[in-house]
């Protein structure tokens, strides 16, 4: 971070906010997010062993814990936290990405007065509408939901919208996210 500052760039943790990576790979988070997976197979989405369920409070605590140690051990510019990196529409639900929402931005408001800064809260949004597998089928309603939420209380301060299929891009309205975070 030190040697960032030195030279003008600002740094910001990109956190994969339901990754498990369940797989040998020791350079994956598999050290993190495999071992609370493997210990706490009942915080995993009923529909898809891959995912953490969101809708355990448990889960919520981990993820928050990890965002609020970043921001409050580290000195960095913000967090980009990526709800669409392997999201699965059955491990989240509007209370619980607004609870999560809410408590990561209390966090942040402590490390801004720790530090001295703001800190950017960037999102990343699951919009898989045309996608044809399984776990990514859907438009993630609850999303939609809790980014109006989100933008409303002055939480976030970007948001991105994720779509897999290329060749779909244009088939894929970006304007109820604009609608939602007007």
């Amino acid at each position: 971070v030190d040697e960032a500052r030195r030279v003008g760039l600002g740094v910001f943790a990109d956190i994969g906010m339901n990754i498990t990576y369940l797989a040998t790979d020791r350079f994956h988070y598999r050290a993190m997010t495999g071992q609370f997976a493997e210990d706490h197979p009942e915080y995993m989405c009923p529909e898809s062993a891959s995912f953490f369920d969101y809708r355990h409070r448990a889960v919520q605590d981990y993820a928050v814990g990890i965002v609020r140690e970043l921001m409050t051990d580290y000195d960095i510019d913000g967090v980009h936290l990526d709800f669409a990196r392997f999201a699965h529409n059955r491990a989240f639900d509007e209370s619980s990405l607004v609870d999560v929402m809410d408590r990561i931005h209390s966090d942040r408001l402590e490390a801004e007065g720790k530090w001295g800064h703001p800190l950017t809260i960037a999102v990343r949004i699951p919009s898989y509408m045309f996608h044809t597998w399984d776990q990514y089928t859907g438009d993630y309603p609850e999303f939609l939901s809790a980014l109006r939420i989100w933008a409303r209380s002055g939480w976030i301060d970007r948001v991105m919208a994720c779509s897999m299929l290329v060749p779909r891009l244009h088939e894929l309205s970006l304007a109820r996210y604009k609608e939602a975070i007007s």
